[in-house]
C-alpha cells in the first residue's frame, strides 16, 4: 500500500472554507521524550485555544518528530517530518498538522530550534524510553507554521490533516539529520493510508485567530463537483408566542390599554348623551 502522495497532481479539489487554519500559538517549556521511533515534545496548555479549524478551537497536544517522513511529498518520502497534534477543546475529530524536513544548509530560526533539540536529546536522551527538559527560551510553535502559505487536507481515521508541501519544508545541515537518524529508527507501518481525497487551500494557514464561528461550513466538493458553498443563513422571523412569559405580559398591557380607551370613550359618550337630554327635557310649570 502506498503512502499518500502530498502534490499539486493528486488535488480532488479546492477546499478555503472547510479547510481554514487559523494559529496563534504561545511559548511552551519543552520536555523531549525518546520513545525509539520518534522525539516526542510536550507542549504547555494556553489559557486561549491556539488554534481553529473549520471552527473549532484546538489546543496542542504533542509534538513528534520523525525520520523519514510519513507522508510521500511529490512522490517520495521527506529526511523526516514535524508533526503537531491538536485535541478539540469541546468537540470535533483531532487535527494533526505536518510539515516535511528535507537536507539543505539553509538556516531559519525553525531548523535552528531543531537542530538544538535533536542536538540535546542525541546528549541526554539518546536510548528509547530516555527523556530530557530542554533549556530553549521563547520556543513556540509559530516559528515553524508556515504563514499564508498554501497548504493541503485530508480525512483519516476520524482525523482531520493539514499538511504543507514540499517548497514549505523546514530545512536541516546533513550532520543533523545524520544524528536523527542515528538516535530513531523509522516508524513501524510508517505510511498514510491511500485511498482519501486530497484537498487544495491556495490561500493558506492565516497566523491569528481569525475564524469565524458564526459561519457554518459543509464538506469541500471534488473539481466534477459543484463548488464548495458558504454561509447557510436563515432569515428571522418575529413570532408572539403566548407560552413566552415576557409576551404574554407585554399583550396583558396592550388589552389593558385598549380597555381603558374604550371604557373611556364610553364614559364620554355617556355624560354627552345625559347633558343633551337635560337640555331638552321641558320645564314643570306649578298651577296655582
Amino acid at each position: 500500500m502506498s503512502t499518500i502522495n502530498i502534490s499539486s497532481q493528486s488535488i480532488a479539489g479546492e477546499c478555503k472554507l472547510k479547510c481554514a487554519y487559523s494559529f496563534n500559538y504561545q511559548n511552551s517549556s519543552l520536555i523531549a521524550t525518546n520513545n525509539g521511533f520518534s522525539i516526542i515534545l510536550s507542549y504547555d496548555k494556553a489559557n486561549v485555544p491556539p488554534v481553529i479549524y473549520n471552527t473549532n478551537s484546538y489546543e496542542v497536544d504533542g509534538i513528534m518528530i520523525c525520520s523519514p517522513s510519513i507522508h510521500l511529498f511529490n512522490g517520495s518520502k521527506t529526511d523526516a517530518e514535524i508533526i503537531i497534534k491538536h485535541r478539540p477543546v469541546v468537540a470535533g475529530e483531532p487535527l494533526s498538522v505536518g510539515i516535511p524536513i528535507i537536507t539543505l544548509n539553509d538556516s531559519n530560526k525553525a531548523s535552528e530550534i531543531l537542530s538544538q533539540i535533536i542536538n540535546a536529546v542525541s546528549a541526554n536522551a539518546p536510548a528509547q524510553g530516555e527523556k530530557t527538559k530542554l533549556n530553549i527560551s521563547n520556543f513556540n510553535l509559530n516559528d515553524f507554521v508556515p504563514a499564508k502559505k498554501p497548504l493541503y487536507s485530508y480525512t483519516q481515521n476520524k482525523t482531520n490533516w493539514i499538511i504543507f508541501g514540499r517548497e514549505n519544508s523546514i530545512s536541516l545541515k546533513g550532520p543533523v539529520l545524520a544524528i536523527l537518524k542515528k538516535i530513531i529508527k523509522p516508524l513501524p507501518n510508517n505510511e498514510a493510508p491511500a485511498g482519501p481525497d486530497l484537498f487544495f487551500n491556495p490561500d493558506g494557514a492565516m497566523q491569528n485567530l481569525s475564524g469565524n464561528k458564526d459561519q457554518i461550513y459543509i464538506d469541500c466538493k471534488p473539481v466534477t463537483s459543484s463548488k464548495e458553498k458558504i454561509d447557510v443563513v436563515k432569515k428571522k422571523h418575529i413570532s408572539f408566542d403566548l407560552n413566552n412569559p415576557t409576551t404574554f405580559v407585554i399583550l396583558q398591557i396592550f388589552i389593558s390599554f385598549v380597555f381603558f380607551f374604550v371604557l373611556l370613550f364610553v364614559v364620554q359618550r355617556g355624560l354627552k348623551y345625559v347633558s343633551n337630554v337635560n337640555v331638552t327635557m321641558p320645564k314643570i310649570v306649578k298651577m296655582h
